[in-house]
């Protein structure tokens, strides 16, 4: 996760189990950290000294760090392929555009170049798929996209952000914004992709405190949010 403390910006580890801590970069501007599919590595944005705007990746088992690739413009990953070496990112300049960028090569790949802003890009467990955010409507909505054919279907129908993965690739959970409510979205694929089935998971509301952030593990995926109480309620789903 990233820490902001002093104003410097970095990435740290949690164990859950023991609790411990440890930091794996030492930057004022390190952020969007996203596991490698075998947890041996972690890419995230930082600054370089120069002003250039870098994505990175450490190996934890090395504490080596090693510069993926460097633009003008801020540059956030977002999620790694289950190949290992195809990484979304966002650039941040007059909108947040989406590209693929592969680690092995440097080769970049155009995914979203819009008068929209795309957020919360990420692969789908299989690597097929890509969900994301847009505001392409006027109003923040959740897509989710074929990557072979780039045919899509609209997720969320009131509103929706911060998407995430099920474990078996079946089921994007977002938050609804109309009214706070976690909604569970069922997909199918033939004849063409599409949602089946909504389901309301839980609601935050009216005491909502915080947004949720998803802890990403190759092995299970936790939704983490505050309601109400300083007490931190994880829900697990696959």
């Amino acid at each position: 996760m990233g820490v902001t403390e002093s104003g410097r910006r970095n990435i740290w580890l949690i164990d859950l189990q023991s609790g411990t801590e440890t930091q794996i970069t030492n930057s004022d501007n390190a952020q969007s950290p996203a596991w490698s599919p075998d947890g041996t590595w972690i890419t995230y944005g930082d600054l370089a000294e120069d002003g250039r705007f870098l994505i990175r990746k450490v190996d934890l088992a090395t504490s080596e760090h090693t510069d993926l690739y460097s633009a003008e413009v801020p540059v956030s990953p977002t999620s790694v392929h289950p190949d290992g070496d195809s990484i979304l990112f966002l650039e941040h300049s007059a909108n947040a555009d989406a590209s693929i960028l592969r680690a092995s090569d440097g080769t970049i790949t155009q995914l979203f170049r819009t008068d929209w802003a795309e957020d919360s890009v990420t692969w789908s467990p299989d690597g097929t798929m890509i969900v994301y955010g847009s505001d392409r409507t006027g109003a923040q909505e959740v897509y989710v996209m074929d990557v072979a054919d780039r045919t899509e279907v609209q997720i969320s129908s009131t509103g929706g952000q911060l998407p995430t993965w099920a474990k078996s690739g079946r089921q994007v959970v977002y938050r609804n914004t109309a009214d706070l409510l976690f909604t569970a979205a069922t997909l199918r694929r033939q004849p063409r992709l599409q949602v089946v089935d909504r389901r309301t998971m839980f609601t935050a509301a009216p005491f909502w405190v915080g947004l949720p952030d998803t802890i990403r593990r190759p092995t299970a995926v936790w939704w983490v949010f505050a309601i109400g109480t300083p007490t931190i309620r994880p829900t697990r789903f696959t």
